[in-house]
Order: structure tokens, then C-alpha cells, then sequence
């Protein structure tokens, strides 16, 4: 079930997708991000290197069941009154 890759720690970030937090909006260097308001949606397999803070808001992992994604949050900070902060719809 599991592969060596999902053993790993390690991650470079020039290959990485960068996301930045920015209080009610965030900004990120990939179309596998979509993002609306302070909902940012992930939706393919990358390694997502995540900073800053989201007020009211939520990370959603939205990718096929068999994409690989690591997510590395580097000083994120994420707040949300209605759900979960981090949300792994599929």
C-alpha cells in the first residue's frame, strides 16, 4: 500500500508548488491550485509548500485517490469558524 516515497521526508522547493497566505486571499505558482476567497483548493499531486495566514479560511485536498501530495506547512497560521482548517475531500 505504501511506497518509499510516501516514507519520505525531504523536499526541494524549486520543484515545489508555492502557496502564500495572505490573511482573507491567497496567491499560489500552479493552476493545480484554484482559489476562491479564502478557500484554496489543491487538486493534483505535487509537493505544496504552504506559508502565511488565512483568516477564515480552509485548505481543501480535492485530487484523484491515487495522486501522492505532501504538504509542507513552513509558519502557517489558519483559522476557520465553520469547518475544518484542513479539509481531504478525496
Amino acid at each position: 500500500m505504501f511506497t518509499d516515497r510516501d516514507y519520505e521526508t525531504a523536499y526541494e522547493e524549486s520543484g515545489s508548488v508555492l502557496i502564500q497566505l495572505e490573511g482573507s486571499t491567497a496567491s499560489a505558482s500552479s493552476d493545480s491550485v484554484q482559489i476562491s476567497g479564502t478557500t484554496v483548493t489543491l487538486t493534483e499531486e505535487a509537493v505544496y509548500v504552504i506559508s502565511g495566514t488565512l483568516d477564515d479560511g480552509m485548505i481543501i485536498v480535492n485530487a484523484p485517490d491515487t495522486a501522492k501530495l505532501q504538504l509542507v506547512f513552513n509558519g502557517v497560521s489558519i483559522s476557520s469558524s465553520s469547518s475544518a482548517a484542513l479539509y481531504v475531500q478525496e
